[in-house]
């Protein structure tokens, strides 16, 4: 295996660079469940939990939870669970506020969920405890901290902070860029966790990295940047700054001349900074955690968003939200199809036990009756899909280019 003895360093340390866009509102519906079938009319309710608004920036992801709405509508209309049964969402913003997101959980337990899906936050160390407490799963839970790959509730179906830092580097090779710089916002110990996954992946790849170039978060003087992230000339550049300067660094460097290709994570490339880039940001390539577009499952996401959340952003995030509604409905229909009861408990039951799961393409198969083997500098045991899927910005969008999952994690 590969280099067992680095230090393990908190995947939480990098969870505030992931989480780029963070939104917002909070809101409620009641549930009690039980038996399905019989004639008895049945709500099951599930959970969409996660920073929805971050008020330290003003940003918002409404688009989050209204990825679980819009399939639990989709859901009831084609009354997938049969016409007794009626799904309903529990929504509750848990900020990257520690309290909120541990109210939030209590809450969700109260109201009856059956199951939390899709949380991407920095606070899952807060949240996952008490839904185990509960025994009521987390389907789909981003993994950014140690609980979303420890705990026996967690479910993640992407690759999370660690495949995404550890593709980037990738996606530079894969342009003939071996010989690569680094600039990234300075968060601190987040900032030593993400310089540890590019320089595994570096190392894995047999690339060269040049010494890491740190921004100050209020940074507005980007030319020392540009000088010191081309010093020796690199014929690709990993870029994980954060908010609008990234747009001003990427304008300098461009009006610097440097042509090379140049790596960023879909967080990162909100729509106010691609609009600020235009056609700088044309042949950035970004690595997902979903392959949301062309496959069976993201073309049905991409239907249900513009049929039921019509306005909202259409993006890799939200579709993991949209995905792990439509695992914890599926589960549901077999649960209920079997003559079981359709509670947190089955569901648990149920998540436990995929082998080989298909998600329509927007993952590779999920095994979950297995712990994974995942070479990586972190402890992983339950990270069941360690993929990306590739994509680059055309025109101002995000555009697939493959049709085959990358496992960032092997040599390529």
């Amino acid at each position: 295996m590969h280099r067992k003895g680095v230090r393990a360093i908190a995947i939480g340390a990098v969870g505030a660079l992931l989480a780029g866009a963070l939104a917002g509102g909070a809101s409620a519906s009641t549930h009690r469940g039980g038996g399905a079938g019989g004639g008895k009319k049945t709500e099951i309710l599930i959970g969409a939990l996660g920073p929805f608004f971050d008020a330290s920036t003003g940003t918002k992801s409404d688009e989050w939870p209204a990825a679980v709405k819009a399939r639990v509508k989709a859901a009831n209309k084609a009354k997938e669970l049969g016409p007794d049964v009626t799904l309903k969402v529990f929504e509750c913003d848990t900020g990257l506020n520690p309290n909120d997101t541990e109210q939030c959980a209590r809450d969700a337990i109260d109201q009856g969920v059956v199951a939390s899906v899709g949380f991407n936050g920095t606070t899952g160390t807060n949240l996952l405890p008490i839904l185990e407490g509960a025994g009521i799963p987390a389907i789909g839970s981003v993994p950014v901290s140690p609980a979303e790959v420890t705990s026996p509730v967690s479910f993640p179906l992407t690759s999370g902070v660690p495949g995404a830092f550890e593709a980037l580097p990738i996606a530079l090779g894969e342009k003939g860029a071996t010989k690569q710089s680094l600039v990234l916002t300075d968060l601190g110990a987040a900032t030593a966790a993400a310089i540890l996954f590019v320089n595994d992946s570096v190392e894995r790849q047999g690339y060269t990295l040049g010494s890491p170039v740190q921004v100050a978060p209020d940074q507005t003087d980007f030319a020392p940047i540009v000088a010191s992230a081309t010093a020796d000339d690199p014929q690709g550049i990993n870029v994980f700054i954060i908010g609008e300067p990234a747009a001003s660094f990427i304008q300098q460097l461009r009006q610097s001349g440097y042509d090379g290709v140049l790596s960023s994570g879909s967080p990162f490339l909100t729509e106010s900074v691609l609009d600020a880039l235009g056609d700088n940001a044309n042949g950035i390539q970004v690595p997902s955690l979903l392959r949301w577009q062309k496959s069976k499952g993201g073309k049905q996401y991409i239907k249900e968003m513009k049929k039921y959340a019509k306005g909202e952003a259409i993006t890799d995030l939200a579709a993991n939200y949209w995905l792990s509604t439509w695992v914890t409905i599926d589960l549901l229909k077999q649960i209920i199809d079997d003559g079981g009861t359709p509670d947190a408990a089955s569901l648990l039951a149920a998540a436990g036990q995929l082998d080989g799961y298909s998600t329509q393409g927007m993952t590779p198969p999920i095994t979950t009756t297995a712990a994974p083997q995942v070479d990586s500098p972190l402890p992983l045991e339950r990270l069941y899909n360690p993929t990306v899927f590739m994509f680059t910005i055309k025109k101002g969008k995000l555009v697939e280019t493959g049709k085959e999952f990358l496992d960032p994690f092997q040599k390529q």
